[in-house]
């Protein structure tokens, strides 16, 4: 595979700007290194990692209160709360 690292100036049309690379990204079945990432939404990331689900059942095992959150964690619903 490939890896394309992007920075993109802060201004008004610059997330129009990413969620249209998001959709090209998912045209050609590529994914998102969520380390590098800020911007993605949850249903993106389940479009692009299809046993997403399965992280999920694990994570809920073993912290099934929710504690162990981050502010990426609760912007990819990875909690499913």
């Amino acid at each position: 595979g490939f890896t394309l690292a992007l920075d993109f100036p802060r201004r008004h049309d610059t997330r129009a700007l990413i969620l249209r690379l998001y959709d090209i990204v998912l045209e050609y079945g590529g994914r998102i290194y969520l380390a590098k990432d800020a911007c993605l939404s949850a249903d993106h990331l389940d479009a692009m990692y299809s046993d997403v689900g399965r992280f999920k059942a694990v994570l809920h095992r073993v912290d099934p209160d929710g504690r162990l959150q981050s502010d990426m964690s609760r912007r990819l619903n990875l909690s499913g709360r």
